[in-house]
């Protein structure tokens, strides 16, 4: 939802950004709401805990992914999917991207290889959308690298920021 959403601002709002680093940017993110994630009949926060695991690297520290679980396993019912719904429904990479200019407003694409949800193809596309973008592909990450594996994320991270600062105006 993050790396949408500051798409999203640096396409409408770029005066009031610096940069932007977008860590798993999504294209076209259909398909991740599915009709258990709010239902009366399945406990919400044992679904969509489960759930996200699915995006996350399996090589990641298994302590990590289980923290980064229990996140998800804490939201009060609805929260998800009404996230999900500007993720998978509304955002659209491909209205998006052509609106941002990286010359203003320089973008880092972080795309991890183990997120089926917003894949480095889908950094790749939009970054083709954003020229002088940055699309980084972080071999062996999912969708949560941040709190999956932060130790491994940090150079990532460090490297995004830089690029920002180097390149802002």
């Amino acid at each position: 939802m993050g790396a949408a959403m500051c798409m999203v601002l640096a396409a409408e709002r770029p005066e009031r950004m610096l940069g932007a680093v977008a860590i798993e940017p999504p294209f076209k993110s259909k398909g991740r709401r599915n009709p258990f994630q709010h239902n009366v009949n399945v406990h919400g926060s044992l679904h969509n805990s489960a759930y996200v695991r699915g995006i996350m690297s399996p090589l990641s520290p298994q302590a990590e992914r289980r923290r980064a679980s229990w996140i998800y396993s804490q939201g009060a019912p609805g929260v998800y999917p009404g996230d999900l719904s500007f993720y998978s429904d509304e955002f659209d990479g491909a209205a998006v991207g052509p609106k941002i200019d990286a010359k203003r407003t320089p973008i880092v694409l972080l795309s991890g290889t183990y997120d089926y949800s917003a894949t480095p193809a889908d950094g790749a596309k939009l970054a083709d959308l954003i020229p002088g973008s940055r699309h980084v592909v972080m071999e062996g990450l999912g969708h949560f690298p941040m709190c999956e594996n932060p130790d491994y994320f940090r150079g990532f991270l460090e490297d995004a920021i830089r690029f920002v600062e180097d390149n802002a105006d």
